[in-house]
């Protein structure tokens, strides 16, 4: 029994020493299938492959293909995060656009009487208002002008006027005491004679 009990620990360590060095956890796939290939045994052109090596190499095959597909899923998961992640960015974006838009719109506008109008527009209309008022003064001031120059000319011809009249009436006042004096003189003639 002991010897069975020795055989039976040479082999469970030969085992595990062979195990170890197949699920070394830094080998690759490809490595641990390269290791089972060199230890298997070969029968015409078959090789044959201990039943030990065959599920250290399916567990550690399978181990890998779950840590890939979680690493896949995971990635996936990440993927649909940024995917929608980038689509709240898009729609946020489009929410921007349309406010910059509108902002835009109402800054080039303005509201005048009621009415919205473009700036463009508002500064057409009051420059032609300017334009129009500056007009209208100007037009005044060239009638106040040239009223200002016939009333000048009216008054002085009002003086002449005035001037010629009051020669006038001296030379009638003149003409009315000569004729008086004629007529005192006659008078006086016709009484002394």
């Amino acid at each position: 029994m002991k010897s069975i009990l020795q055989i039976l620990i040479i082999i469970i360590s030969c085992a595990s020493t062979y195990a170890q060095s197949i699920n070394n956890g830094n080998e690759t796939l490809e490595i641990q299938f390269n290791n089972v290939y060199k230890v298997s045994n070969s029968y015409e052109k078959y090789k044959i492959i201990k039943k030990v090596y065959f599920q250290d190499l399916k567990l550690n095959a399978l181990d890998s293909l779950k840590k890939y597909k979680k690493l896949l899923s995971n990635n996936v998961d990440l993927l649909n995060k940024e995917e929608e992640k980038l689509k709240k960015l898009k729609k946020q974006l489009e929410k921007s656009e349309l406010a910059l838009i509108i902002s835009l719109e109402k800054e080039n506008k303005i509201s005048l009487f009621g009415l919205v109008i473009s700036k463009i527009s508002y500064n057409l209309f009051l420059w032609i208002i300017i334009i129009i008022l500056i007009s209208g003064l100007l037009y005044f001031i060239f009638k106040f002008k040239d009223n200002e120059i016939v009333t000048k000319k009216t008054k002085k011809k009002l003086i002449d006027i005035e001037f010629e009249l009051q020669q006038q009436r001296k030379q009638a006042l003149l003409k009315e005491q000569k004729l008086r004096r004629q007529l005192q003189d006659e008078i006086i003639k016709q009484r002394g004679s």
